[in-house]
């Protein structure tokens, strides 16, 4: 009994032995260690030398031994991330010929070596990101012919000899984001026949040439998102027949590079938010048969979108079109398959009208509108309410008119906007009548004042009328002023006399006369009607003391009359 005891007492101290402190050791068929933070300084060598799996991520590891790593020859995952590596010493992983998956990110690494990497026959997955490695030399990675993901982001890669990649025939993922590439060779991803996604964002890559990515025919992924693009040559993504997705966000393109995405007939997704276009023009995605999502993000200068911007996109199901300060209008015809439209975000813009026929809204799954400021007027309410609340969109409110501001465009609803369109209406036709009464009116009034005066025989036809007062009246005085006794007629006045005539200046200054016409109608009246007595006359006022005219005789110069003559006389 006492032997059994001792034995298994053994027992446990020898696995403690094998399983250091802070670590987690499996015994099954994974037969896995884990020492994740265990503030190691180097990789174990007491360890079960079957392991399959071994973790030694967050620790204080600063070098990588042959010796300890060939003590673990079935190794199929190794992952050394986040320690303090600084080098890979060429042929250090000669002895893992097993191996599959191989994690080194988040090290100090600068240098890679032609041989750092032979003997992994079997490595399917090399992760470096996050170390300073500033180049790739030739043939670095020859041996690792399996490899199908190649992680090398986050370094500090300015330079990628063209044949780097030579022999990586089955890599489908390569990700180079977060570098300092400026350019593109030509041929540098021609090794890459099979790769399917491609991350160059984060670098500084300025243009892309035509026929950059030629020999990627498999492709479906493509981000070159946050570089400085601001060109895309013509050809630049021609040859990418299978590609899916592609980002050229946070670049600074200032037009859409219609002629270069012309190639992209399976393209489904494009990103071109946070770039400097102005403008959407007319065809500027023609081409694009296959797009099924667009996002337009975060232009910041994008102020019109055009008729037929969006034509070509026969598929298009989702569009991002938020966050564009100066976007003001969209053409009700911006659309040619609006029918298909599934998803629209309008968030946080100028907006401040939509057209009921720039797509099918009741079509619509999902839709934004905040941050606009709509103006709510008949057009708008007619069929953005019901939209509105039946997709139940928040914060949708009505900037203008002051009827309605500050009110949410989800309790609105067209009988407001039938009301208020009536009442209008009413006053617009109400003062187009008067408008139209008015002119009529004055229209009479001028023909009829124009025509009294051409027109002198209509008051000799009408013999019922009685004059106001008879002839005598009317010449009674020549210095009594008697215009407002005359009635409205036509006078006739005698030519003037002739300057410095002898003869009597009497009939010429009784200048108003009657028509002959009437002197026997006036003597008719005289007899069978009471004379109006005329006025009395005012007192005489003695005529001011002027000097005598001169004394030389001027023909021209003669007195018209002893006593002022009322203007009516003259």
């Amino acid at each position: 009994m006492k032997l059994a005891v001792l034995g298994l007492l053994l027992l446990v101290s020898l696995t403690s032995a094998l399983c250091p402190r802070g670590c987690s050791c499996s015994h099954d068929d994974l037969l896995s260690v884990k020492c994740d933070g265990a503030a190691l300084r180097s990789i174990p060598i007491l360890l079960n030398p079957q392991i399959r799996s071994l973790s030694l991520a967050g620790n204080q590891i600063a070098r990588l031994d042959v010796d300890h790593l060939r003590l673990y020859s079935n190794l199929e995952y190794l992952d050394l991330s986040g320690n303090r590596i600084r080098e890979i010493p060429a042929h250090v992983f000669q002895s893992l010929q097993k191996l599959k998956v191989l994690r080194l990110g988040g090290n100090n690494v600068t240098v890679l070596e032609r041989d750092a990497f032979v003997g992994l026959y079997q490595l399917q997955s090399l992760d470096l990101g996050g170390n300073k490695i500033e180049r790739v030399n030739v043939n670095t990675f020859a041996d690792l012919g399996q490899l199908y993901f190649l992680n090398l982001s986050a370094n500090s890669l300015h330079f990628v000899a063209p044949s780097a990649f030579q022999g990586l025939r089955l890599v489908s993922e390569l990700d180079l984001s977060g570098n300092k590439l400026d350019a593109v060779p030509r041929a540098l991803f021609a090794p890459l026949a099979t790769l399917r996604q491609l991350d160059l964002s984060s670098n500084l890559i300025a243009e892309l040439p035509s026929g950059a990515f030629a020999s990627l025919s498999q492709l479906a992924t493509l981000d070159l998102g946050r570089n400085v693009l601001g060109s895309v040559a013509d050809g630049a993504f021609n040859g990418l027949v299978s590609l899916k997705s592609l980002n050229l966000s946070d670049n600074m393109l200032r037009r859409i590079p219609s002629k270069s995405l012309t190639s992209l007939t399976e393209l489904e997704v494009l990103d071109l938010s946070f770039n400097s276009f102005s403008e959407l023009p007319t065809s500027a995605f023609d081409g694009l048969s296959s797009l099924k999502r667009l996002v337009l993000a975060h232009l910041q200068n994008l102020r019109a979108v055009h008729m037929n911007a969006f034509s070509g996109l026969f598929k298009l199901l989702e569009l991002d079109l938020s966050r564009c300060p100066l976007l003001e209008a969209i053409d009700e015809h911006a659309f040619e398959q609006p029918n298909l439209l599934r998803s629209l975000n309008l968030s946080h813009n100028r907006l401040s009208y939509l057209s009921h026929r720039l797509l099918d809204w009741e079509q619509l799954e999902a839709l934004q509108l905040a941050g606009n400021p709509w103006n709510c007027d008949c057009d708008l309410l007619r069929f953005l309410p019901a939209t509105v609340r039946r997709l139940h969109v928040p914060n949708v409110v009505c900037a203008k008119p002051e009827a309605v501001q500050g009110r949410a465009v989800a309790k609105l609803s067209a009988t407001f906007c039938t009301d208020f369109s009536a009442t209008a209406m009413s006053a617009v036709v109400v003062g187009a009548l008067l408008t139209v009464l008015s002119l009529l009116l004055c229209i009479l009034f001028c023909l009829r004042s124009h025509f009294s005066c051409l027109q002198p025989g209509k008051d000799e036809a009408n013999t019922s009328r009685t004059p106001l007062y008879g002839r005598q009246t009317l010449l009674d005085s020549l210095t009594y002023e008697k215009s407002d006794l005359l009635s409205n007629k036509c006078f006739i006045s005698s030519n003037p006399s002739p300057v410095g005539s002898q003869h009597d200046d009497d009939d010429y200054y009784s200048t108003v006369r009657t028509p002959t016409v009437y002197e026997s109608k006036y003597a008719f009246y005289q007899q069978h009607l009471p004379m109006p007595v005329a006025p009395p006359m005012p007192p005489m006022v003695p005529p001011p003391n002027y000097p005598p005219p001169p004394s030389a005789v001027d023909e021209s110069y003669r007195i018209v009359a002893q006593y002022p003559v009322p203007i009516t006389e003259l």
